[in-house]
């Protein structure tokens, strides 16, 4: 290692107990934060460098007063020991490496990566589109929330996911890719084709009006609105062709009102279909799950009606399934909803998950053009009202940012990766990232399920691809490093 090196180390070591104690002392609870689990292994090792330096120093010195002395009994001991601590020191960097803390054993990628950028997910963060102080009025105000920061996020986010320099090259490429890999021979969009954004309304279920009293998480306003303007406006596509759909609550007024009245060609699609919505439709028995239950076998119409699907899932934990995320976003786009067979941290890995048959779903996941995670605020189970996140960069602020991917399996364990920072000490967290392995192994699944959700009899082949990052701090996949074809984690 050279002097540099060695130098910014030791810097970084320092700084690492400073950051420690200022935070700590005051507040001694602080230790248990994700940032504060993470900077003090770096801290306690730095310490016991030095205290090595300090001890070798100390020995050596005493080893000189003993040889002059002549106590030679004394002085092959400290020879001893001084010969350890030195070792020690020169053995060891001034700081370690910080470990992968995923709590995942798989070293290597599994499954096939999918994407125009194979395994790409998007980050994008901006802290200043949000500053909502969590007491007054609501997250979703527009005082709070920065509609036009939130639009050049996605915009920036639509450029890097497929690799073009312009919006509308971005959304072309897009239509591109999917009507490719789904053989049809038109392979831009077409005027009438239909688009469902499917978003997460969860808490939505006592009124229209409910949010007044109330800041439960649902989709944010900004974010919807944001992308209705990139598919009108942008992409071309007409508003009459866009449908913005939750098919088991309601579609609160503070999303409606504004999409509505910039664009009163617009659909939306709720369970109870009042004041200008519609009420779902179902198809029924459309999906074959592989293992009897009680989740529903209907689709919404205008799922299966649609051409394409965003699907536009929240930055949500669950005290069941450990994450909802774009899999089970798709609970809202059948007509019953059961639990038992996603609960992971009491059935171990290992077992079936039904999300995987609406993931590789014709009609839902594979009906997809775009994976999103609308991480504007987030909560750390399904019904609180938004959160603030103390890992890194968030640092006790809201995540402020977009997920984009086309890649389902990577996006969801881009996801788990930060919930797993940020609450992995929670019971509901235990095995919750196997519905993943489940997914990357869809043809040949740890559980051995036989998944062919679409009635024929065709099992599943993989659904994207799965891994961890590094470490917390660095946040890097296999892609990232150069060690494999698994996720690039593009940060924004």
């Amino acid at each position: 290692m050279n002097r540099f090196k060695k130098i910014c180390l030791f810097f970084v070591g320092l700084l690492s107990v400073i950051w420690f104690l200022v935070r700590v002392i005051p507040k001694p609870s602080r230790a248990s934060y994700p940032c504060q689990r993470a900077v003090f292994p770096i801290a306690s090792a730095f310490v016991i460098w030095i205290l090595s330096v300090i001890g070798s120093v100390t020995i050596f010195k005493k080893l000189k007063a003993s040889i002059i002395l002549k106590k030679y009994s004394k002085t092959a001991l400290l020879l001893v020991v001084g010969a350890i601590a030195l070792m020690f020191v020169l053995s060891q960097p001034v700081i370690p490496s910080v470990a992968n803390t995923s709590g995942n054993s798989n070293e290597t990628p599994i499954g096939e990566a999918r994407g125009i950028f194979p395994g790409r997910v998007v980050w994008t963060y901006d802290k200043k589109v949000t500053s909502w102080d969590g007491q007054t009025g609501h997250y979703w105000d527009y005082n709070f929330t920065d509609q036009k920061g939130i639009e050049k996020m996605l915009s920036s986010s639509l450029r890097l996911i497929s690799g073009q320099k312009s919006d509308k090259k971005a959304w072309d490429a897009l239509f591109v890719f999917f009507n490719k890999n789904h053989n049809k021979s038109n392979l831009h969009y077409s005027k009438g084709q239909k688009i469902v954004i499917k978003i997460n309304m969860n808490t939505a279920r006592k009124s229209y009006e409910s949010y007044e009293k109330e800041n439960s998480i649902n989709a944010t306003p900004q974010v919807v609105l944001a992308m209705i303007r990139q598919l009108v406006d942008v992409a071309g596509v007409p508003d009459s062709c866009i449908t913005v759909f939750d098919g088991t609550r309601y579609i609160t007024d503070n999303i409606y009102d504004p999409c509505k009245k910039e664009f009163p060609g617009l659909k939306f699609v709720d369970r109870y279909g009042k004041k200008g919505r519609i009420q779902v439709r179902w198809k029924e028995n459309q999906i074959t799950y592989a293992v009897k239950n009680t989740c529903g076998t209907s689709i919404a119409t205008c799922v299966t009606d649609a051409d394409y699907i965003i699907n536009m899932a929240l930055f949500k934990g669950h005290n069941v399934a450990g994450i909802t995320s774009c899999g089970k976003n798709h609970f809202g786009s059948i007509n019953k909803q059961e639990h038992y067979y996603i609960r992971q941290s009491d059935r171990g890995p290992g077992v079936y998950n039904p999300i995987i048959d609406l993931m590789g779903h014709n009609e839902l996941g594979q009906k997809t053009l775009l994976y999103m995670v609308d991480a504007i605020y987030g909560s750390k189970d399904a019904d609180p009202a938004p959160e603030k996140w103390q890992m890194e960069p968030f640092n006790n602020n809201w995540p402020s940012s977009i997920f984009l991917s086309l890649d389902n399996v990577a996006i969801e364990s881009v996801v788990w990766d930060f919930f797993n920072t940020e609450i992995g000490d929670r019971s509901y967290m235990k095995n919750s990232d196997s519905y993943l392995h489940e997914a990357a192994l869809a043809g040949n699944p740890p559980s051995k399920t036989i998944y062919a959700p679409n009635g024929d009899n065709v099992q599943l082949k993989s659904l994207g691809v799965h891994e961890h990052w590094n470490n917390v701090s660095e946040k890097k996949y296999s892609r990232n490093l150069g060690s494999g074809n698994g996720i690039e984690l593009v940060r924004n």
